[in-house]
């Protein structure tokens, strides 16, 4: 007997994104990161290669997008000044930290950065203050975020580029995440979820629903496909449960020994801790020499790790931990993840501390 759950993507419509992150080392790249939507709307500035602006920002992804191919005065840039980095912090320091998205102290400066004059950068700044002001833009926005621009101010941009970034998919599906077939029909065995499942957006997706289509149609096509077994096997079932409740049973009881960890959560922390019980200290210049895919150290909350060999491993890509090869990654690493992560995943990359 065989179940399969699709959860991937298989494309058959792919909607447009405008704001794909260049990223400046690697132009050419295929892929790209993606940048949140919320950097237009706290009122980011979608500027091109004169320094003016040539769409409402906040128009819809494949407008906005059609306006940037017309306009072709690449590089586009996304700029945020200091009101509107403040409000998006956290999304900023993330970029900046991935080299994606570069700030700058002042209007002169940005403007030297794409080679025009500062009179023309602050000419397109006095010109959409007073489009905030009375709320009549050539271009149609209506919703003014972010402040007065000035040239006296700090800037965070971003090269940008129109992306293609989500999969509609084929599969149609039913509310339990049943696949049917050409009439209709549940197809036994076969469940979809995510991308690869058409038919749950639309034409397009809604902004910050791609997760909800994996989390959702995933917790209910794994349901369906636990019941479709359970149906299926029966009385083997309830015996294979009863084994499994009295094995859950004897897991729980308390150890006889109490100097044995209770949980394997407790066995990686002890691990960690004896990785970094301080046998061996590294200074920040030690730690700098180890930049390099097939010999790469961290820095994170004044511990040494050692990644080289969990760089295939990390979800989040090679590159994600390559861009702080040999530097401190703390601020990056605490901003995304839970301080159990290392004892849980990677105890054994911890090899000292840093020296004080």
């Amino acid at each position: 007997m065989r179940v399969v759950v699709v959860i991937e993507r298989k494309a058959r419509q792919s909607p447009v994104h405008p704001t794909g992150l260049v990223d400046p080392n690697e132009p050419d790249a295929k892929v790209k990161f993606l940048a949140a939507e919320a950097l237009r709307g706290v009122g980011g500035l979608l500027l091109d290669n004169t320094g003016k602006r040539f769409v409402d920002e906040l128009q819809h992804r494949d407008f906005v997008t059609g306006k940037m191919w017309e306009n072709g005065k690449f590089p586009i840039r996304l700029v945020l000044n200091g009101e509107a980095s403040k409000e998006i912090e956290w999304h900023c320091k993330h970029y900046v930290g991935r080299g994606l998205m570069k700030r700058f102290e002042s209007g002169e400066a940005l403007a030297k950065e794409m080679g025009i004059k500062p009179e023309e950068l602050k000419k397109t700044f006095d010109e959409y203050n007073e489009i905030a002001r009375t709320k009549k833009d050539p271009f149609g926005k209506k919703f003014f975020a972010g402040g007065e621009w000035k040239m006296n101010d700090h800037f965070n941009v971003a090269m940008m580029t129109p992306v293609l970034h989500y999969t509609m998919g084929g599969l149609e599906i039913d509310p339990e995440s049943r696949v049917l077939d050409k009439s209709g029909k549940p197809i036994p065995g076969l469940f979809a979820a995510g991308e690869v499942a058409g038919g749950v957006h639309g034409a397009n997706r809604l902004g910050g629903s791609s997760l909800l289509g994996c989390v959702v149609f995933g917790r209910v096509s794994g349901d369906s496909a636990a019941s479709y077994l359970l149906q299926r096997l029966g009385p083997v079932a309830e015996k294979a449960a009863g084994r499994l409740g009295a094995v859950a049973g004897h897991l729980g009881a308390p150890s006889s020994s109490s100097s044995q960890p209770a949980t394997a959560a407790a066995k990686e922390e002890k691990k960690t801790e004896a990785a970094s019980s301080g046998e061996k200290s590294f200074t920040v210049e030690e730690v700098q020499k180890h930049n390099k895919k097939d010999d790469c150290w961290v820095i994170i909350d004044g511990k040494v790790l050692d990644v080289t060999n969990f760089l295939p491993d990390h979800p989040g890509g090679e590159k994600a931990i390559l861009l702080y090869a040999g530097r401190d990654a703390t601020e990056e690493f605490n901003m995304l993840h839970d301080p159990k992560v290392i004892p849980r995943y990677a105890p054994e990359s911890v090899i000292g501390t840093l020296k004080k």
